[in-house]
C-alpha cells in the first residue's frame, strides 16, 4: 500500500502520482508490504537501485547509513507488535526533497505520524526524517517501559516468595530484550552518524537528541536485562530451597523409621535362642525401645532446628 504527502504550507495528502522529475516541494511516500512490482516501479521513477530498496523488506538488515549516486537510504530496526515485542526493518530513503519509507509491516510509529502529519508544518526532508526517527525511539523507550512495569510485578511475587515458576513468563522478555539489544545498538551508531552530517551536511544538529535518547535507551535496556537475570537466580534459589525443605523432611521421616525398622528385623530374625521370645515383657520392651528412639531422635532433630 502506497500512501504520499507532500508540503505547501502544510502537509496535504498527494493524490497524483510521482514522476520523475524532482519536486520542489517536501514530499514523503510511505509504502507498507510492497510487491516486487511496486518496488521495481519505485525504482525505475525514483532512479534508485532496487536491490537497495530491497533491503527494507528484510528483517534481518543491520541499521547503517550508505549514500549512493544521487540518493541516500538508512536502514533502521524499530519495535513490532505482534505476540511479543520483535524488531522489524524500516527502510527511509532520502532524494532531494523526496522521503521515501518502506517496511514490510505495520509499525505504530509511522501509523502515529500518519495521524498528525496533516498540522505539521515542517522546514525540510532532514525534520521529516528526524520526525520519523524519533517516533522510533519513543517507541522503544515506552516497550522499555512496560517491560520495567511488569518486571516490577513480577520482583513483587519473587520477594513475597509466591510460589510459582517464572520461567515461562521471563523468557519471552528476556528475548525481546535480546533484540533490542541489538537494534537499539546499531540504531545508536546510525544517529551518531546522522550527528556528524552522514546525509544532511549542515543538520548535524537536529539529530544530536535523538542521539542521547538512544544512548538512554541502551542503559535501560542493559537495567531491565540484568533484573530480570537477578529475578531469575532469585526464582531457581527459591525453588531450590523449598526443594531442599522437603528433602529435608523426607529424610527426617526415613531416619524415624529406620531404628523402629532395625529393631523388628532384629526380633524377626528366625533364631532357636532369643531370649526375650520367653520373656513375659518382650513385647512391651521392644515397643518400649522403639518408642524411645523415636523420641530421642525428634528431640535431636528439634535441637538442630531441622523441625
Amino acid at each position: 500500500m502506497i500512501s504520499g504527502y507532500v508540503k505547501d504550507k502544510r502537509f496535504k495528502v498527494l493524490n497524483k502520482p510521482l514522476t520523475k522529475k524532482i519536486p520542489k516541494k517536501l514530499v514523503w511516500v510511505d509504502i507498507l508490504s510492497p510487491t516486487k512490482e511496486e518496488l521495481r516501479k519505485v525504482s525505475s521513477t525514483f532512479n534508485i537501485e532496487y536491490s537497495d530498496l530491497w533491503l527494507a523488506m528484510d528483517e534481518s538488515e543491520r541499521p547503517r547509513i550508505e549514500s549512493e549516486k544521487g540518493y541516500s537510504f538508512i536502514i533502521f530496526n524499530i519495535p513490532l507488535y505482534k505476540r511479543h515485542v520483535y524488531t522489524a526493518t524500516l527502510g527511509i530513503y532520502i532524494k532531494g526533497n523526496t522521503v521515501i519509507t518502506i517496511h514490510r509491516n505495520q509499525l505504530k510509529s509511522l501509523t502515529e505520524l500518519k495521524g498528525r502529519i496533516l498540522k505539521e508544518t515542517l522546514l525540510d526532508s532532514a525534520s521529516l526524517v528526524h520526525m520519523i526517527l524519533l517516533g522510533v525511539v519513543k517507541n522503544f523507550d515506552t516497550s522499555l517501559d512496560k517491560i520495567e512495569d511488569f518486571i516490577d510485578i513480577i520482583e513483587t511475587d519473587v520477594l513475597k516468595k509466591v510460589e510459582k515458576d517464572y520461567t515461562d513468563i521471563v523468557f519471552p522478555i528476556k528475548r525481546t530484550l535480546i533484540y533490542f539489544r541489538k537494534a537499539i545498538k546499531y540504531n545508536t551508531e546510525v544517529l551518531k552518524s546522522l550527528r556528524h552530517g552522514a546525509i544532511f551536511k549542515t543538520q548535524g544538529d537536529v539529530f544530536e537528541d535523538l542521539y542521547e535518547d538512544a544512548r538512554q535507551l541502551i542503559d535501560e535496556e542493559t537495567i531491565s536485562r540484568e533484573r530480570i537475570t537477578e529475578i531469575v537466580n532469585t526464582n531457581y534459589n527459591t525453588l531450590s530451597n523449598e526443594l531442599n525443605k522437603v528433602m529435608k523432611s523426607f529424610t527426617v521421616i526415613a531416619t524415624l523409621i529406620l531404628l523402629p525398622t532395625f529393631i523388628t528385623g532384629l526380633y524377626g530374625m528366625n533364631f532357636q535362642i532369643m531370649p526375650e521370645l520367653n520373656w513375659e515383657y518382650g513385647y512391651l520392651f521392644a515397643l518400649g525401645v522403639m518408642f524411645f528412639s523415636v523420641v530421642s531422635m525428634l528431640l535431636f532433630f528439634k535441637k538442630k532446628k531441622w523441625l
